[in-house]
């Protein structure tokens, strides 16, 4: 059957079922190639909308002649048979494209280009050969109704070390995709080891990916706050040697820390851009690890997409979105704040740098800031300017935590009025300086 004949045959094919099953059929107007059966299909679905019913095969043919034509009406056939052909056609079509593209690549000497749209066309031929999964919304209610009964009963997603911020949140559920950004030098990659090590402690699987620092630098951060030393110290080679009061030295803390078993199960994993982390290679450790949190740290650093940072920052949130979907797994990543909020001391959606598209796809984003002043006091604000499910604790503006490098100390600070609605709990912050765009929906 040729291109257009296969397009008329869809659309004859859809003339004979009810209205329920055409708007149940799992391909689209995407799926084909015939400008005029585009408009056809399009039209039947206009008439199912308007009237309910499905129109008429002659109301269609008075419109569209071709599907009179001997060709289109020869054989009238199954669906589903026009529909296997649709993806098949559709598969061929993304293939033959991808792997153009990708020789195209290969000839102009970029081979990380090449897999990159190899990935690509992999991810869109997985699209196009899946079927989409449609709910009736009749038919989920006891899965509501067990949804609900967990949040009622408390449980969680992968917690946070802070107990706001887990409030606010009931966790990182699988599938979400939570971004903590900041300006350069106030602590991200510090959070998402914290969050990682948290959340292994807490008998998860974590992943770890570096695509700024190598295993070793972020080694340093963890067994620091593992052995409880000074960070400073661990990267200047000058941990105490002298006994403290529990009889044992800086340096023989995090020596220890170093050779003993972390938490109840294997890991934490981490892997760094020794091994160029493109989204092939990633996926493939992923699926390899089955991790419960995929914690990222400088995720604009990221080998996936190309062209300017604005262009790659877009496909690898998409990218971290697609992971955490297909894997079920919840994802922390990092990201930055622009110059404005370090100037005028305001966070929000305005200023994260670099795109819109963490504000947009991100489930829960949180900006840290950290003034002179708290800098100072050994603390850190962390604002929820996008959360997912806004529990009880709505109405809090900030979280204050401890920031001791020194007793690698960062529990929450708590406060005696916590969840009290409205106001603000940083006492760091200027007043009027929440911005307009900085509310948490």
């Amino acid at each position: 059957m040729a291109m257009g004949q296969l397009d008329w045959g869809f659309v004859s094919a859809l003339l004979e079922l009810t209205p329920n099953k055409v708007m149940a059929v799992d391909v689209d107007g995407s799926f084909l190639v015939d400008e005029g059966a585009i408009g056809a299909y399009d039209f039947i679905h206009l008439h199912i909308t308007e009237t309910g019913k499905v129109p008429a095969r002659a109301v269609v043919a008075e419109r569209f002649a071709v599907l009179q034509s001997p060709d289109a009406a020869r054989d009238q056939v199954a669906v589903e048979w026009v529909v296997r052909e649709l993806r098949k056609r559709k598969t061929f079509a993304l293939v033959q494209q991808g792997l153009s593209n990708a020789v195209g690549e290969l000839k102009a000497q970029s081979p990380d280009s090449a897999l990159e749209v190899i990935d690509r066309m992999i991810r869109d031929v997985e699209a196009v050969r899946q079927k989409v999964k449609i709910h009736d919304l009749q038919q989920i209610g006891p899965q509501l109704i067990q949804l609900y009964e967990d949040i009622k009963s408390g449980k969680m997603g992968v917690e946070f070390p802070w107990r706001s911020l887990n409030m606010m949140t009931r966790g990182m559920w699988p599938e979400t995709v939570t971004f903590f950004a900041a300006r350069p030098g106030t602590g991200k990659t510090f959070v998402v080891i914290i969050c990682a090590r948290h959340a292994h402690l807490n008998d998860h699987r974590v992943l770890i990916v570096s695509p700024e620092m190598n295993s070793l630098e972020m080694g340093e951060r963890f067994f620091a706050i593992e052995g409880g030393v000074a960070y400073s110290d661990v990267i200047s080679g000058s941990l105490g040697q002298v006994a403290g009061p529990d009889g044992i030295s800086a340096e023989q803390r995090y020596v220890t820390a170093i050779n003993s078993q972390i938490g109840p199960g294997p890991g934490p994993w981490i892997v760094d851009d020794e091994d160029r982390l493109t989204a092939p290679a990633l996926e493939a450790t992923i699926a390899a690890l089955q991790p419960d949190l995929l914690a990222v740290d400088a995720a604009y650093l990221l080998r996936i997409g190309k062209g300017s940072r604005y262009e790659r920052i877009i496909e690898i949130v998409e990218w971290l979105r697609y992971v955490a979907k297909k894997f079920h797994i919840a994802v922390a990543a990092t990201s930055q704040l622009t110059k404005e909020a370090e100037k005028k001391g305001v966070v929000g959606q305005l200023t994260v740098a670099l795109t819109d598209t963490i504000n947009w796809d991100a489930h829960n984003l949180f900006a840290l800031k950290q003034t002179p002043e708290m800098r100072e006091d050994n603390k850190l604000a962390i604002h929820p300017v996008k959360v997912r499910r806004l529990a009880r604790a709505y109405g809090k503006s900030s979280v204050d935590i401890n920031w001791d490098m020194e007793r690698m100390d960062f529990d929450e600070v708590e406060e005696r009025d916590e969840f009290k609605d409205g106001g603000s709990s940083d006492p760091y912050a200027k007043k009027g300086s929440r911005a307009d765009d900085d509310m948490p929906f």
